[in-house]
């Protein structure tokens, strides 16, 4: 009898292998044939923004016809990301590889601005960026079609250009070391191409501005073709992950050293964009990048094409008609507020952060089943994704039965994945899962380091839960955002709070005033039983 029992359990198994096999084939068709239709659209748009002269002046461009080998990157059906190098000027070329190099007179112009000098070489630039930065950059390009135009959450690219111009310009006026921007891309391009095919009478539609309100889009040209261009930056977290998993068969994704670095400076770039008012709205693997060259670990956090900028003219949060709802990145990591339609807020963003976490360290949340329904996996590409970067309007008509089918079936995980996430956060069986699946990973890690690593997951956990009652669907920002100018003030301590909480893994030579609090030596006293390892620089 029992060795029927394990037959029919080594048969199931297989079966369920078999299974799991044929989902995973037919979702990398789907990727293909979705990569061969942008690449198919590539070539007709890029051919178009090819036409403008100033981007030739701008872009070395070989061929047009080559061009569409270019695209690395599949965000959605509608933007394209290639690699493309700055032109340089004639005389140049004698010194590439020297420090006596410079890119396009435009490009320098940035760089020389933002590091406040145009020596050579930038002794600033060295500290946190490569040589190259105003060379080897990637372009961005929107193309959208009237249907696209329906939707007012397009104009991605136009409003990630506006924000990240935010968040330099302010660091530029508080006079900031150059490190305080470390981790966040410069952009040196926004342009809108004239063009016969993309271009529209704008009056008719309406888009979100970077506050996140619904407002008649206006532009200098009747364009819906524009590209961005800004630095270039290395693979992203989602990239990694999916090689770290494929090359393992048990254990942590990331091991826990490397995962709460991570997590650190996750933290860290939190803090700088948060402290001018912007909220990134889709912290998630997918848009958090590592640097390039000297820069390699170095983490950014990029594709701000969802953020909302506080509006100092609306200190309230008095919503408006048609208001920030919409926009969100990746249902797997997006906070539960947001997906609830609450206004954006910092402490959201943090959420987002503890998810990724989370699935730096077991590539597992515990709502990955709600949206793997229908056969849609929840770890790779745009699947999964319900913000407005991929996908449609779900209040929009639908055209038949199939369609109607897949809204309601897609409104009823919606709401399922609400109720999970909210859950999560006012009970504690989600963490309790959370922490059994770190237990149970921890293959060859030492026990009393998986002690202190479920120690501190769940001290984070309780950090972040207070901060999420604390602030609620609807607080007010203006106290929050003006509150993390000063660094005494409880909103800037929080941050400060989650890092002494990380940095409890390490063991460091000299501890500055802001980690040695008597909570910390408590905590670094109770586990010098563990051989903790040292941080970097």
């Amino acid at each position: 009898m029992a060795n029927e029992k394990r037959v029919s359990s080594l048969i199931a198994l297989e079966e369920l292998q078999k299974s799991s096999d044929m989902q995973e084939m037919t979702q990398r068709m789907e990727a293909q044939k979705n990569m061969e239709i942008v690449r198919s659209k590539a070539t007709d748009v890029l051919s178009l923004v090819a036409l403008s002269p100033e981007f030739n002046q701008l872009f070395l461009v070989q061929s047009v016809e080559d061009m569409s080998a270019f695209v690395f990157s599949y965000k959605s059906d509608r933007t394209i990301i290639i690699d493309m190098l700055a032109r340089c000027p004639r005389e140049q070329i004698a010194n590439f590889e020297t420090y006596k190099f410079a890119s396009h007179p435009e490009f320098e112009k940035k760089i020389s601005q933002y590091t406040r000098t145009a020596e050579k070489p930038n002794n600033q630039l060295a500290k946190c960026r490569p040589w190259d930065v105003a060379l080897c950059v990637i372009l961005k390009i929107e193309a959208l079609d009237s249907e696209a135009m329906q939707q007012p959450h397009m104009r991605l690219l136009f409003r990630e250009n506006l924000i990240i111009k935010h968040l330099w310009d302010n660091f530029m006026r508080e006079t900031m070391e150059l490190d305080e921007m470390t981790g966040i891309p410069i952009v040196f391009k926004y342009d809108e191409v004239s063009n016969p095919t993309f271009n529209y009478d704008l009056a008719e539609y309406k888009v979100y501005d970077v506050y996140g309100n619904l407002v008649p889009w206006k532009s200098e040209s009747r364009s819906t073709l524009s590209y961005l261009c800004m630095e270039q930056l290395g693979p992203n977290l989602q990239y990694l992950t999916e090689v770290m998993v494929s090359g393992k068969r048990r254990g942590y994704v990331f091991d826990v050293d490397t995962a709460l670095k991570i997590f650190d400076q996750l933290l860290c770039r939190c803090l700088q964009i948060h402290r001018f008012g912007v909220t990134h709205n889709a912290i998630e693997p997918h848009n958090l990048y590592f640097g390039r060259s000297i820069a390699f670990n170095v983490l950014y956090i990029a594709n701000f094409n969802v953020a909302t900028l506080f509006d100092p003219k609306d200190p309230n949060n008095m919503r408006k008609s048609g208001s920030d709802s919409e926009l969100y990145g990746h249902l797997r990591f997006a906070s539960h507020i947001r997906m609830k339609g609450g206004q954006a807020h910092p402490v959201h963003d943090l959420e987002s952060a503890f998810y990724t976490l989370v699935a730096l360290l077991t590539n597992n949340l515990p709502w990955d089943s709600c949206l793997s329904t229908g056969g849609s996996s929840s770890k790779t590409g745009a699947a999964g994704r319900g913000s407005v970067v991929d996908n449609i309007n779900l209040s929009n008509t639908v055209s038949n039965q199939s369609d109607i089918t897949k809204s309601i079936e897609r409104n009823s995980m919606m709401q399922k994945l609400r109720e999970f996430k909210t859950n999560f956060w006012k009970s504690n069986n989600g963490i309790a899962r959370v922490l059994a699946d770190l237990q149970y990973m921890a293959f060859g890690v030492d026990r009393h380091r998986v002690s202190l690593t479920v120690e501190i997951i769940k001290d984070l956990y309780a950090k972040i839960r207070d901060l999420i009652n604390t602030v609620g669907s609807d607080s007010p920002q203006a106290s929050f955002f003006s509150n993390l100018l000063l660094q005494h003030t409880t909103e800037y301590q929080t941050y400060t709070d989650l890092r002494r909480t990380v940095l409890m893994m390490y063991r460091f030579e000299s501890i500055s005033a802001f980690i040695n609090t008597p909570t910390y030596q408590r905590k670094s006293n109770h586990s010098r039983t563990t051989k903790l390892t040292s941080t970097f620089a």
